[in-house]
């Protein structure tokens, strides 16, 4: 197949030599990056028990990576990354002592060490 027969994948232009014109190539690889990013979050999620800690939600939309003790964004200046590095870190082994999964209310509920309402709730029941 010579150049000129090549169609474009994404546009449909013809003449291009891999597999996107120029005027593509930036949102190809935009799109394969987000490829990327969420294969990476889905293999997190599995790999955390695909349910919160907290209060056993388990729709992927929800969940979302926390740091057990707290420290995240000293964490991220440490690393010198934003999500996606500590992502990766967190895939390393022996590091389930450091991160969890929570669904984002139970996350946002816990920040600055506050207490989830779920504890609170199964701590009460847990009591009667």
């Amino acid at each position: 197949m010579r150049i000129s027969e090549k169609q474009c994948n994404l546009c449909g232009s013809f003449g291009v030599r891999k597999s996107y014109c120029k005027a593509c190539q930036p949102t190809a690889r935009r799109l394969n990056t987000n490829k990327q990013i969420t294969k990476l979050r889905l293999k997190l999620i599995k790999f955390y028990g695909g349910i919160c800690a907290c209060c056993r939600e388990a729709r992927e939309a929800f969940l979302c990576l926390d740091h057990i003790n707290g420290g995240g964004h000293a964490h991220r200046k440490l690393v010198k990354g934003g999500t996606h590095t500590i992502w990766r870190d967190a895939l390393k082994p022996g590091k389930e002592t450091i991160y969890r999964l929570l669904c984002y209310n139970c996350n946002m509920a816990t920040r600055w060490g506050a207490t989830c309402p779920h504890q609170i709730e199964s701590d009460s029941r847990d009591s009667i």
